[in-house]
């Protein structure tokens, strides 16, 4: 978790985030997290690059 809050900051940079990035619920075991963020987009092809930098998050699961 504390890997994607650091590296957050760098692969967001060109988007515009409406609210900052925050942890809205752990796994009973702690070994997974959600977190919840609010984009922006002002194209479809801003949602494009966004989801590409979404796919180069390690150990993200599921986005949606």
């Amino acid at each position: 978790m504390a890997i994607f809050y650091k590296k957050s900051n760098r692969l967001f940079a060109a988007f515009e985030l409406t609210e900052p990035i925050s942890e809205a619920r752990a796994s009973s075991s702690g070994k997974y997290a959600s977190l919840a963020l609010s984009v922006r987009f002002h194209d479809a092809d801003e949602m494009v690059r966004f989801d590409e930098q979404l796919k180069s998050v390690p150990g993200l699961k599921m986005v949606l």
